[in-house]
């Protein structure tokens, strides 16, 4: 399976997962998975990120956690990762962190188009710059153990999807080459 395909069929299943919404406008579904849905004004529901997200686009629902991910928590995770270059001082981050992230960066640029505001121009270029820092880190880490050859389980188990992902790949093609190279 190609990367792309991997990595899309991880936020799919992410879009799948459902999270807390609290109603703040009736609204009627006529049909989903054959079921029809009456939300009403105040009430505490869970459905899947893609409905609640078309929703909460609509103004009917408001998301109760919007995002785990804030910009003081990816200078937290930047701070950690930067500690150290040893592998196995990768940090274990939220498993949604990538995704969660691109969906922070969307509200917040959304945000600046409506009205610019300084302050939300400023925590975005920061997040950016924190998440940067955080995935140059990372990609190290998840290289080094790529070339050692072993998975070493607890790096691995620290690593995202993602990551996970691009590891994999990564072992393969280095794998692959040194066959080659080597034994011809």
């Amino acid at each position: 399976m190609s990367i792309e395909i991997s990595l899309r069929a991880v936020k799919e299943a992410y879009m799948e997962e459902n999270v807390k919404v609290i109603v703040v406008a009736d609204y009627d579904v006529d049909s989903y998975m054959g079921k029809r849905i009456a939300l009403r004004k105040g009430e505490e529901v869970e459905l899947p990120r893609w409905i609640a997200n078309a929703l909460s686009e609509k103004g009917i629902v408001k998301l109760k956690t919007p995002y785990s991910v804030s910009v003081g928590d990816l200078s937290r995770y930047a701070f950690l990762e930067s500690r150290s270059s040893h592998p196995s001082s990768l940090q274990a981050l939220p498993k949604n962190i990538y995704l969660e992230y691109r969906e922070y960066i969307s509200s917040l640029s959304k945000q600046l188009k409506e009205n610019f505001n300084p302050e939300i121009f400023e925590e975005l270029r920061k997040a950016e710059n924190f998440m940067n820092e955080i995935v140059r880190y990372r990609l190290s880490k998840i290289l080094r153990v790529a070339l050692g050859r072993g998975t070493m389980k607890e790096i691995v188990e620290k690593m995202t999807r993602e990551e996970l992902i691009l590891f994999r790949e990564i072992s393969n093609i280095i794998e692959k080459w040194e066959k080659i190279v080597l034994e011809g």
